[in-house]
C-alpha cells in the first residue's frame, strides 16, 4: 500500500500542472503524508520493525527544525541582536502596538509555514524513497515507471506545442502560450524536470544493451547489438532520450539546455571511471541525434535564443536575472545569520529593488541567493550539509558496485541532482512543488541504488540497520501525524477562509436597502475566515476596512497594526495605519504612510496615497519632490498620478517641476493632457520636450516624429524641419527623416537637395521602392531640357 502511493505521487506531482495551485499541492502533501502512515506504522504484519539508516538525516532534520524556528516569536532585543534587518523591518509596527510584543525572525510567518509544510513533505518522501526502495524489485518499477513518464510527457508536450500551443497540456486554456510548456506554466521548470529524469532514461538506454562476446569479431557484435534479447528496448530508450532533448531545445530554454548537457556530461564521466572505459560510439550516436533534432526544429531560432543574452555592440552579458540579483545581494548582510524568513523574498525584495517595473518578484532566479536572503547562513549551511552528505554517499557507492542496475541508476540520480544544482544558478526550479520533490526523490534513489543489492542472503540493502528501528518508525509515525495535522490547521483554514471571504465578496457585491446590516454581516464572514486562517494579514486588513467605514477609527488601527505585524512588509497595510494615525501623532503617520510607499510591490497607488496624504496638509513643495523623485527613478508613474495634478491645480509652472527632464516623459505628459482635453499643456509639454533629448539613455525616432507631427499640424513648416534636421543629427541612419526632408526640398523645388536626402534614404534602405520611384522622377526632370 506504502509503494503504491509513494509511485502514486510521483505521478500526480508533474501531471498536475506541475502542482502549483493550493488543490494541487494539498493533494500532493496528502498523498505523501497517507504514504508516511501506512510505511512508518509501528506495527508491521511480520511483527519485526525494521529501519534503515539514512545518510544526511541529521541536516535534514536540523534544517527543518530552523525553518519552523524562524516562526517562534522572540523579544525584540534579542531579534535585533540576531537579525537586525528583521528588527527594523518591524519597527514601524511595533511603536503602535505595546512595547513588550514579540516578533518572530520571518518577516511573514504565514509563508515561512507553508515553506515548511513544502519542505516536511519532501523530507518525508526522502525517506520514503530510501526506506521503500531497499529491494532491487521496488527499485526497478520506480525506475521504470518515471523513464515511461517521462518519455510520456516529453512526447506529449512536443505534440501539445504543436497542435494547441494556447493550452496547458490540452486540457487548461491560456491567455497566452509564451514561457509555458507542456504540463507547466512555466518552460524552465519543465526543462528542469527533464534535467533530472533524462538521465534515468539514458540509463535505461544503456541497461538493455545487448551484451556481446568480447571475443567476438565487428561483424557479429553488430549483428547481436540488432538481434540480442532487450534490443528493441536499447533503441527504444535510445529514441527516448533524443526525444527528451529535442522537447528541451524545442522549449529554448537555455538554462535548461546548458544544464541537461552538464548533466549528461557528467553521466558519461562518472560512467567512464567506473567502468574504465568511455563509451564513445554511445556519446557520438547521442550527439548525432542531438544534431538531427535541433536541424529538424530549427538551430536558428535556439542560437537566437542564446545571443539575447550578450550584447551585440559591447560582448557583454545582459540578461533580465542580473538587475535581481545585484538587488538580492543587497538583502543578504541585513539578514546574514537568520534570513528574513524561508518563502518571504517576496515580501523583502521591493526595499531592496532599485529598476522600474511593474512585474512582482516571488523569486530570485537563482536558489543559491534566495537560500542566503530567506534563511541566512544558518539555512544555507544545513542545506549544504545535507546535499553534501547525500552526494557523498552515493559517489562512494557507485565506484564500490558492479551491478549495473544499482550503479546506471545510482549514476543517473546523482547526474539529474547535479544538472538541477546547476540550474538553480539561473532558476528557481527548487520552489516548484513538483520539481522538489523530485530533487529530493532523486537524492533518496541514489543513496536507495547505491546501496541496494540484487542477489544478497540476509538483506537487500548495504544501508546500515537503524540502532533502535521500533522507536524511529514510531518517531516518524508520530511526526508525520503532526504534520497531517498542522497542514489541516493551517491549508484546510486558509481553504475555508477564503470561502469565506468569498461570501462577504458576495455580499458586498449585492444591492441591499440596509448598508448597515451589510456591512455587519460582511464583518462577521470575514471575522469567521480571520479565526479560521490566523496568520493571513489581509483579513484583519480587510475588517479593518469596514470599521473605518464604520467610523470606528480605533478598531481599525488596532486591526491595521495587527495585520502589519504578521506582514510589516506589505505597504498597505502600513499606510492605512499611518493614515489613521496621523490624526493624533503627524510624524508617525508621515513615517508609516512613507515606509509604505518603499515596501509596496506596486508603487502607483501608494505613490498617489503619499503625495495626497502631503498636499491635504499643505506641504506642495515637499509634494512636488516626492512625486518628482520617484517619477525620475520609474517615469511609468506619471500615468497615474496625472489625475493627482490635475485634481490639485497645479500650475504648468509646477507640473514642469514634477515631469523629468526627459522627451520620452515630456511627450507622455502631453499625450496625456492632450487626451484630457488641455491643449495648452499638451502643447507646451510637446513643443518644449526635444530640450531633454540629450538627457535620455537612448533617443528613439519616434520621439523626433511625434513633434515633427505636431509642428506640421500646426502648419509651422519650419520648426518642423528644424526637428528633421535635429533628428538627422542624432540618429542619421533613420531612413525616414531623410524621406521627409527629401518630400519638403521637392514641395520646394529644390530639386538637387531632394535628390541627396532620397539618395541617402536608400544607401539605408535600399529597396524602397517608392523613393526610388521619386528619385527617378526627379533625374527626368533635370535631364529634360
Amino acid at each position: 500500500m506504502a509503494f503504491v502511493g509513494f509511485v502514486a505521487v510521483l505521478f500526480f506531482a508533474p501531471l498536475a500542472f506541475g502542482t502549483t495551485e493550493i488543490w494541487s499541492t494539498v493533494t500532493a502533501q496528502l498523498l505523501v503524508t497517507l504514504t508516511a502512515v501506512v510505511c512508518f506504522f509501528p506495527r508491521l504484519p511480520s511483527g519485526k520493525a525494521v529501519f534503515y539508516r539514512v545518510p544526511g538525516v541529521i541536516p535534514l532534520v536540523l534544517c527543518l527544525v530552523w525553518l519552523y524556528a524562524q516562526c517562534i516569536p522572540l523579544p525584540f532585543s534579542w531579534v535585533q541582536q540576531l537579525s537586525p534587518g528583521t528588527a527594523f523591518a518591524y519597527q514601524p509596527v511595533l511603536e503602535l502596538l505595546p512595547p513588550d510584543t514579540w516578533i518572530p525572525l520571518t518577516v511573514n510567518r504565514q509563508a515561512t509555514l507553508l515553506e515548511g509544510m513544502r519542505f516536511t513533505a519532501y523530507a518525508l518522501f526522502y525517506i520514503l524513497t530510501v526506506q521503500l526502495l531497499i529491494s532491487s524489485k521496488k527499485l526497478s518499477t520506480t525506475v521504470t515507471s518515471i523513464v515511461w513518464l517521462t518519455l510520456f510527457i516529453a512526447f506529449a508536450s512536443m505534440l501539445q506545442r504543436a497542435a494547441a500551443p494556447d493550452t496547458l497540456f490540452w486540457v487548461r486554456p491560456l491567455q497566452s502560450s509564451f514561457g509555458s510548456f507542456g504540463p507547466w506554466v512555466y518552460k524552465n521548470q519543465y526543462a528542469g524536470f527533464m534535467v533530472m529524469t533524462c538521465p534515468l532514461v539514458l540509463a535505461f538506454f544503456l541497461l538493455h544493451r545487448p551484451l556481446a562476446d568480447k571475443n567476438a569479431s565487428f561483424r557479429e557484435r553488430l549483428l547481436h547489438l540488432f538481434s540480442g534479447a532487450g534490443a528493441n528496448l536499447h533503441f527504444f530508450f535510445g529514441f527516448g532520450v533524443i526525444v527528451v532533448l529535442a522537447s528541451v531545445l524545442l522549449a529554448q530554454s537555455r538554462g535548461g539546455i546548458l544544464s541537461l548537457a552538464f548533466a549528461l556530461l557528467l553521466f558519461f564521466f562518472l560512467l567512464a571511471r567506473s567502468q574504465g572505459k568511455i563509451q564513445t560510439l554511445t556519446l557520438l550516436v547521442l550527439v548525432g541525434g542531438l544534431l538531427l533534432a535541433g536541424g529538424w526544429f530549427s538551430w536558428e531560432a535556439i542560437f537566437a535564443k542564446f545571443d539575447k543574452a550578450f550584447d551585440t555592440a559591447t560582448g557583454t552579458l545582459q540578461d533580465a536575472r542580473l538587475p535581481i540579483w545585484q538587488d538580492a545581494v543587497k538583502i543578504i548582510p541585513h539578514f546574514l545569520l537568520t534570513g528574513a524568513g524561508f518563502g518571504s523574498f517576496i515580501d523583502v525584495f521591493p526595499s531592496y529593488k532599485s529598476f522600474a517595473d511593474s512585474l512582482i518578484y516571488d523569486h530570485a532566479h537563482n536558489d543559491y541567493l534566495e537560500l542566503l536572503t530567506d534563511g541566512g547562513l544558518i539555512g544555507f549551511f544545513l542545506a549544504a550539509w545535507f546535499v553534501g552528505a547525500v552526494l557523498r554517499s552515493g559517489w562512494r557507492q557507485i565506484f564500490r558496485r558492479k551491478d549495473r542496475l544499482s550503479v546506471l541508476t545510482a549514476i543517473a540520480a546523482f547526474s539529474g541532482i547535479a544538472g538541477l544544482l546547476f540550474f538553480s544558478i539561473t532558476d528557481f526550479n527548487l520552489h516548484n512543488w513538483a520539481n522538489g520533490l523530485y530533487f529530493f526523490f532523486l537524492c533518496g534513489l541514489l543513496v536507495s541504488a547505491g546501496h541496494t543489492r540484487q542477489h544478497y542472503q540476509h538483506r537487500p540493502t548495504l544501508l546500515a540497520l537503524s540502532a533502535s528501528p521500533a522507536k524511529a518508525r514510531t518517531a516518524l509515525f508520530l511526526a508525520t501525524i503532526i504534520f497531517a495535522l498542522a497542514g489541516l490547521l493551517l491549508q484546510g483554514g486558509e481553504i475555508l477562509a477564503d470561502r469565506h471571504y468569498q461570501r462577504a465578496q458576495k455580499v458586498s457585491a449585492a444591492s441591499s436597502q440596509d448598508s448597515k446590516k451589510q456591512f455587519a454581516r460582511m464583518a462577521e464572514l470575514i471575522e469567521e475566515a480571520g479565526k479560521k486562517a490566523p496568520l493571513n494579514g489581509s483579513y484583519l486588513y480587510a475588517l479593518g476596512n469596514i470599521r473605518q467605514f464604520q467610523q470606528q477609527s480605533k478598531a481599525a488601527l488596532l486591526l491595521y497594526s495587527q495585520a502589519a505585524l504578521l506582514q510589516p512588509m506589505e505597504g498597505t497595510y502600513l499606510q492605512s495605519a499611518g493614515l489613521l494615525q496621523a490624526e493624533a501623532h503627524p510624524l508617525q503617520g508621515r513615517m508609516l504612510v512613507e515606509t509604505g510607499y518603499r515596501r509596496s510591490q506596486i508603487k502607483d497607488g501608494p505613490l498617489i496615497i503619499w503625495a495626497e496624504f502631503e498636499l491635504s496638509r499643505k506641504r506642495r513643495a515637499r509634494a512636488t519632490h516626492i512625486l518628482r523623485q520617484e517619477l525620475e527613478r520609474d517615469p511609468r508613474l506619471l500615468n497615474s498620478i496625472y489625475p493627482l495634478l490635475t485634481e490639485y491645480r497645479f500650475t504648468q509652472e509646477k507640473k514642469a517641476a514634477v515631469v523629468p527632464q526627459l522627451t520620452s516623459a515630456w511627450l507622455n505628459y502631453a499625450q496625456l493632457a492632450r487626451t484630457a482635453g488641455n491643449e495648452v499643456d499638451a502643447n507646451y509639454f510637446t513643443e518644449h520636450a526635444l530640450d531633454f533629448i540629450g538627457q535620455e539613455p537612448k533617443a528613439q525616432p519616434q520621439y523626433f516624429m511625434q513633434v515633427f507631427a505636431y509642428y506640421q499640424q500646426q502648419k509651422e513648416e519650419d520648426k518642423a524641419i528644424e526637428v528633421l534636421r535635429e533628428g538627422i543629427k542624432r540618429l542619421p541612419d533613420y531612413a525616414p527623416f531623410h524621406i521627409y526632408l527629401g518630400d519638403y526640398y521637392k514641395g520646394k523645388g529644390i530639386d538637387y537637395r531632394a535628390i541627396e536626402e532620397y539618395e541617402q534614404a536608400l544607401l539605408i534602405q535600399p529597396i524602397n521602392a517608392a523613393v526610388q520611384q521619386q528619385l527617378k522622377q526627379l533625374k527626368d526632370k533635370q535631364q529634360t531640357p
